[in-house]
């Protein structure tokens, strides 16, 4: 192991250099954010969840502080030697989105690692989408637009606004300072995809989760939000249904971000199911 690693710090793993925060003692949990932040999403967490199990949250490749490189990578093999560095042998997974396509790889991939799987507001990987609502489709296309003209404010905030607020309201239902927190990590994270553009690729487990769910053995909780994307709220019923022993909650009045807009009750429900596996 090439450098310490305390309650703040930094791995090289896999070619790139990680950052990540890890406290308190007891079964470790372990935190993965979407694909439009980074581990700082967890802010309303990572403090209740440290007081009882051993919390992990660190900045996925080319997210927050941890650097993207050129070549293929794989987030779930980052995770698998990120939890190799810290000498954590197995783990209740947290992922939003992004990050809950990587515990559902990691869980097929490693199932020996895995104490549990909280999926928020996600998708397997190979999950096909729909883009049905207009208006869904306008932004989307605004966002593209924004992208090709290498104009990255626009494209972050027309991605949060997609993300956060969600096409069923309006900017002004949602507190300033959270989109604005939103909007800051994004910013960071587009101009990542902009500046490495056709210079990385990720690699997916094969065949890809969607087509193996049935084999995902550890208790499993799906959490949505019910004013989200419609493809997660579909994605999300067919995680239930194919997860041996996945059960659902819904968090109403929020979109795709459930535990930052209503934390109290995100953490009630995560943490009387990781009792629940004790």
């Amino acid at each position: 192991m090439s450098e310490e690693h305390g309650r703040v710090g930094f791995a090289t793993l896999n070619g790139t250099r990680f950052s990540y925060e890890i406290a308190g003692t007891g079964q470790p949990v372990v935190f993965l954010h979407d694909g439009i932040t980074d581990k700082s999403m967890w802010s309303e967490q990572f403090a209740s969840f440290a007081a009882t199990y051993q919390a992990v949250r660190y900045d996925l490749r080319g997210f927050g502080e941890t650097l993207l490189v050129e070549g293929t990578y794989a987030h779930y093999q980052d995770l698998h030697a990120l939890l190799d560095y810290l000498h954590i042998e197995s783990a209740h997974l947290v992922g939003c989105s992004m990050g809950g396509c990587t515990i559902l790889d990691f869980a097929l991939a490693y199932p020996q690692r895995v104490r549990s799987l909280t999926v928020v507001a996600s998708t397997p990987n190979g999950y096909e989408y729909h883009i049905e609502d207009a208006s869904a489709q306008t932004l989307l296309e605004e966002h593209v637009a924004a992208v090709r003209a290498g104009n990255i404010k626009r494209a972050a905030d027309l991605e949060t606004r997609y993300w956060l607020v969600g096409v069923q309201r309006r900017v002004d239902h949602l507190p300033p300072a959270l989109i604005q927190r939103v909007e800051a990590m994004n910013r960071v994270a587009m101009a990542n995809k902009v500046a490495f553009f056709n210079r990385v690729s990720e690699q997916e487990l094969q065949p890809p989760a969607v087509e193996r769910l049935e084999d995902i053995r550890v208790p499993t909780l799906i959490i949505v939000g019910d004013l989200d994307d419609r493809n997660i709220l579909a994605g999300s019923h067919y995680m239930t249904t194919h997860i041996q022993r996945a059960r659902k909650a819904t968090i109403s009045g929020t979109a795709h971000f459930p535990n930052m807009e209503q934390p109290a009750e995100f953490n009630r429900l995560v943490l009387a199911f990781l009792r629940a596996q004790v």
